[in-house]
């Protein structure tokens, strides 16, 4: 098999944004590669029930400058690394006007070199990797979910990862109550405090949606730190963050990358069940004011 491709200035800031945001969540990672596609599946455990999982789905001709590969399984290679050695390699590959990236082995050992040349100086990053077979990268592909009963685009601000982060200084666990009309609540419950922080005026999102769901609410409940983690996906550039709620069962995260035909990231939250005291105090997200005031 073989892989060889090239970054730009341009598209070595794009690529080392969506990696360093992927590299958060874990640092185990899966790769598939195609003519046209770059694929990861990010896990921070095995367990898709329990941890958050990333995937991002990329157009390479819009990141990449050249882009050759070739191999028996109908030209598609799989590969699974340490994130965090992509991540500092293209990190220190931000200054540099080109960075290439080729397939190839070290006494034995499959690796991805990674070169860059600045002021006429080579730098090279020999990354290892192990080869899969491509039943073997099923198993990472993204879980299904149930139809999702709120579609909400969060706001351009980074004003809910505020919120979150304060959150988690007062309680693990933060509920998410959300509508389809555009109103969300962040509410935490201890036996000393209860907050909430309001979003108002959302803009609802009806991908494989009818009219009917426009009164549809949903609430969910999860690890503060978590959730923390996965809204560092306000620091990739993107053209729009949309939450999606399926209530008390799944928190998933879309973002839309800039531009529009980059791609997208993906980000699956586990839900924590919630009690009767959760859902009595609950309100799908009504009422207050204020766009995140607490």
């Amino acid at each position: 098999m073989r892989f060889k491709a090239r970054l730009q200035h341009d598209g070595i800031i794009i690529f080392s944004n969506i990696i360093m945001a992927l590299d958060k969540i874990g640092s185990k990672c899966m790769m598939h590669l195609t003519r046209d596609k770059i694929n990861f599946a990010v896990l921070m455990s095995e367990s898709y029930e329990h941890d958050v999982s990333a995937y991002a789905d990329l157009n390479v001709g819009d990141i990449f400058a050249e882009w050759r590969i070739e191999s028996q399984c109908e030209n598609r290679i799989f590969l699974e690394f340490t994130l965090k050695n992509l991540a500092d390699a293209l990190n220190s590959a931000k200054k540099a006007p080109v960075c290439s990236l080729k397939l190839t082995k070290r006494a034995g050992q499959a690796c991805i070199c990674i070169e860059t040349k600045a002021m006429e100086v080579n730098v090279a990053h020999d990354m290892p990797v192990k080869c899969m077979r491509a039943s073997e990268y099923d198993y990472y592909l993204a879980p299904q979910m149930s139809k999702q009963d709120v579609q909400l685009e969060l706001p351009i601000s980074k004003t809910l990862k505020h919120v979150i982060e304060r959150s988690r200084t007062l309680c693990k666990n933060v509920i998410i109550d959300g509508s389809q009309v555009g109103q969300m609540a962040v509410r935490i419950e201890t036996d000393a405090v209860h907050v909430r922080s309001f979003f108002t005026d959302l803009r609802p999102r009806m991908e494989n949606m009818t009219d009917e769901d426009m009164g549809n609410t949903a609430s969910v409940k999860v690890d503060a730190k978590k959730l923390a983690t996965v809204l560092n996906c306000y620091n990739v550039r993107h053209e729009s963050i949309i939450m999606c709620l399926v209530d008390e069962e799944n928190l998933v995260i879309c973002v839309t990358l800039a531009p529009r035909a980059t791609g997208v990231m993906t980000f699956f939250v586990p839900c924590i069940t919630m009690d009767d005291a959760d859902r009595q105090r609950g309100g799908g997200g009504g009422g207050g004011t204020g766009g995140g005031g607490s």
